[in-house]
């Protein structure tokens, strides 16, 4: 699909898919950047619910990183805030998320 130049079918592919939003979001994010924006969020707070130790915390910031590389810092500032005040009673995940540079 990519040598093909089919952005507009990697991006449906994405959004039944969320987790290749981390690859292939350098394609997607000139022409679709709002829906990017939207699969990242879907895909952390998705990945956030699902964590369970600091593994798995570990792997959501790692997405989170990849999002403030497509999207922006002020984004990803502003998603990994709320995130602290969601999971305030994580602490190992507080933790992480503060990390995050």
């Amino acid at each position: 699909m990519i040598e093909e130049n089919l952005t507009s079918k990697l991006q449906e592919y994405c959004q039944r898919h969320p987790s290749y939003i981390t690859d292939f979001y350098p394609q997607l994010t000139g022409e679709f950047s709002e829906e990017v924006d939207a699969l990242f969020k879907d895909y952390i707070e998705q990945s956030a619910a699902e964590a369970s130790n600091r593994k798995k915390y570990y792997n959501v910031c790692r997405i989170i990183k990849l999002y403030k590389k497509a999207c922006g810092k002020i984004k990803a500032d502003g998603l990994i805030e709320a995130l602290k005040q969601k999971y305030e009673r994580r602490p190992a995940f507080v933790d992480e998320l503060g990390k995050i540079k």
